[in-house]
C-alpha cells in the first residue's frame, strides 16, 4: 500500500565515531535519526543515499548512510491489499474469485482498486482458472514518469 500511496518513514539508526586518539572506534549513543520519502511506484530495492551521515573514518568524511526500500509483509492488510500482488516494476495482479454462476451469466465483476475506487470489469469471454484480464493504466504510477 505504501508503495502505491507513498509514505514518509522515520529511520533512527546508530553509527560508529572514531575518538579523539584516532584509532579507538565506538558506537555512538546518540543514535540518528532521518526522515524518509517513499513515493508512489517507487521500487523495492531503491537505495536512498544521505550524505555523510553514516560512520566516521579516521580524518576522513562521514561514510554516507544508505536505505534500501524493503516490502514488509504485514499481517493486518486490507482485504484489496491481500489479494493484490505487484509484478515487475509497475504491474499489479489482483487475484478474483468469480463464482460459476457470473461467469456463465457473463456477469461484470467489481474489485476495488488500491486507492478505494470500484471498477467493474466485464466478464465477456469464456474464462479459466487461469484467465488474465489486462486493465491498462490500472497498475503502479510510474516513478519518475
Amino acid at each position: 500500500m505504501e508503495f502505491y500511496h507513498g509514505s514518509v518513514k522515520y529511520v533512527t539508526y546508530k553509527r560508529q565515531t572514531v575518538a579523539l586518539d584516532g584509532h579507538t572506534v565506538r558506537e555512538d549513543s546518540d543514535s540518528g535519526f532521518e526522515t524518509v520519502v517513499v513515493k508512489p511506484g517507487m521500487l523495492v530495492g531503491t537505495r536512498l543515499r544521505f550524505k555523510g551521515k553514516g560512520n566516521e573514518q579516521y580524518k576522513k568524511p562521514a561514510t554516507d548512510l544508505i536505505v534500501t526500500l524493503v516490502e514488509d509483509k504485514v499481517s493486518e492488510q486490507s482485504e484489496i491489499a491481500k489479494n493484490t500482488k505487484r509484478r515487475g516494476a509497475y504491474d499489479l495482479i489482483y487475484n478474483c474469485k468469480v463464482s460459476l454462476q457470473q461467469s456463465l451469466k457473463a456477469e461484470p465483476v467489481t474489485i476495488e482498486t488500491l486507492d478505494g475506487r470500484l471498477l467493474k470489469v466485464p466478464i465477456d469471454q469464456v474464462i479459466t482458472p487461469k484467465t488474465v484480464i489486462r486493465l491498462e493504466g490500472e497498475g503502479l504510477v510510474q516513478h519518475g514518469v
